[in-house]
């Protein structure tokens, strides 16, 4: 029986010993097993059939050059379209009826005309697109789009491209400015202060964020602006967006303009009283006796250094700050002590700055001795927040509070030892006017497209503050 299997092992490796993929294994019980046969399988090298090159088999059967030649990827991909424009605001028509701010050969213009762009081919995929230059006055649009496919395992770019002509149409909201009901709502701006820095300041800010796209028109006034939008949700965010940057006190008022009894819809314009509270950075103030003991500041006489939502004052004479909310303020509201615009602030000539140590966020309180430009002869002994900037040779900006006389209720109750002499505001910058040629963009047009120009006072004093944002 042994040697009938080792005879059949034997005729085995005879019939198998010319194949390299013979395997063999010989269990406890001599029985040979023999493993599968699996070929290997190549592409063959083919001659394309359009240029006879040899190549690797694929399934077009032709090379890369011939396909890249022959085949067109982009033959049913859109090559031409419309573009709609409102001749006013120069907004595009998104399809239905979606109006969207995008100025010509710009990345949003771009998006919007790739995400409509009908490439007939659901494997086609997008890989770069640019404007193509045209005249001015064609009103054309030219894109030049790079498009990918791929074609059994060879990966085609190709670039093709697309024409737009542009047409116009009024938009929605144009159209309703040329009737008598122009603006469902309206935000009333006001601040009764005799300088214009604040609403010069607002206006740099709702520039900065974006907010001037959703207003349709502007209206200036003696203390203010008027804005006004074709849709309240549009308003209401412009009141937050103010109430997040200055204390402000907002009233809402409504005005019925029509009414279906069928229907029981009812068309309303609506009126939004915005009060900003009259303080600006730089600003004197005495608080109230009572919201000097709810607070518990060191003193009555502060300084405004700060204004967000919230009104931030400074003790110059110890460098303690306090904060009131809007909520406190409008509670118990309180004028500056300086409002009269044509009051002329003194300018100091710094002898020696002494700092005493303590400093507060930004300010280093110090012992400086100042005398006026004026009148050298009189040397004054005063603390100040400016420790840190003041050097000797220096000019400030300050109040010569011992012959100042303000016509306040309140700054009549302090004694005489809580006042200080002088409160220097500011260091002062001769070459800063030379230095200094900034252009500020405006929001504001009149009726006929032109820039209203605030006097002339009132933007030198805005253009003293670098940063909008520190001006209010």
């Amino acid at each position: 029986m042994s040697g009938d299997n080792s005879h059949n092992v034997e005729s085995v490796k005879n019939s198998f010993i010319n194949r390299k993929d013979y395997k063999e294994l010989v269990g406890p019980s001599g029985r040979a097993i023999i493993g599968t046969f699996t070929p290997t399988h190549t592409a063959p090298d083919l001659s394309c059939f359009s240029c006879g090159k040899t190549m690797a088999s694929n399934a077009l059967r032709m090379c890369v050059d011939c396909i890249s030649t022959n085949v067109d990827i982009t033959e049913n991909t859109q090559k031409e379209g419309v573009i709609t424009f409102c001749k006013d605001c120069n907004r595009i028509l998104v399809p239905p009826n979606q109006w969207v701010l995008a100025e010509r050969e710009s990345r949003e213009l771009l998006a919007l005309l790739l995400k409509r762009l009908d490439l007939g081919d659901h494997n086609l995929r997008i890989s770069d697109a640019q404007f193509l230059w045209t005249e001015p006055h064609s009103r054309r649009t030219k894109l030049r789009v790079s498009v990918r496919k791929q074609e059994g395992e060879i990966d085609l770019e190709q670039k093709f491209d697309v024409e737009y002509f542009e047409t116009t149409q009024q938009c929605p909201q144009c159209a309703k400015s040329h009737t008598h009901n122009k603006w469902v709502a309206n935000v009333q701006i006001r601040q009764h202060v005799p300088h214009k820095r604040t609403i010069l300041a607002m206006e740099q800010l709702m520039l900065k964020h974006g907010i001037n796209k959703s207003i349709s028109s502007i209206e200036e006034s003696r203390e203010g602006l008027d804005l006004h939008f074709a849709f309240i949700q549009d308003a209401k965010k412009t009141i937050q967006f103010l109430q997040a940057h200055a204390p402000v006190k907002v009233t809402k008022s409504s005005q019925l303009i029509s009414s279906d009894t069928h229907s029981g819809k009812s068309t309303y314009k609506f009126t939004f009283s915005v009060e900003l509270a009259p303080l600006c950075r730089g600003d004197i103030v005495v608080l109230p006796k009572s919201l000097h003991h709810k607070k518990s500041s060191s003193s009555r006489l502060l300084l405004c250094y700060k204004i967000n939502s919230n009104l931030h004052f400074l003790d110059t004479n110890s460098c303690s700050t306090t904060m009131i909310t809007s909520r406190e303020y409008w509670n118990e509201p309180f004028q500056a002590l300086i409002p009269h615009r044509n009051f002329q602030f003194s300018e100091f000539l710094v002898l020696y700055v002494e700092p005493t140590g303590v400093v507060e966020q930004n300010f280093v309180l110090a012992d400086v001795s100042i005398c006026k430009m004026d009148d050298m002869s009189e040397e004054i002994l005063i603390r100040t927040h400016l420790g840190g900037i003041l050097r000797e040779g220096d000019t400030a900006v300050g109040v010569d509070l011992r012959t100042a006389q303000f016509n306040n209720s309140d700054w009549d109750e302090l004694s005489e030892d809580s006042i200080p002499p002088v409160i220097l505001l500011h260091k002062s910058y001769p070459d800063k006017q030379k230095k200094k040629k900034q252009f500020f963009k405006r929001i504001i047009a009149d009726s006929n497209g032109e820039s209203i120009n605030y006097e002339k006072n009132d933007y030198d004093e805005f253009l003293d503050a670098m940063d909008a944002e520190e001006v209010i």
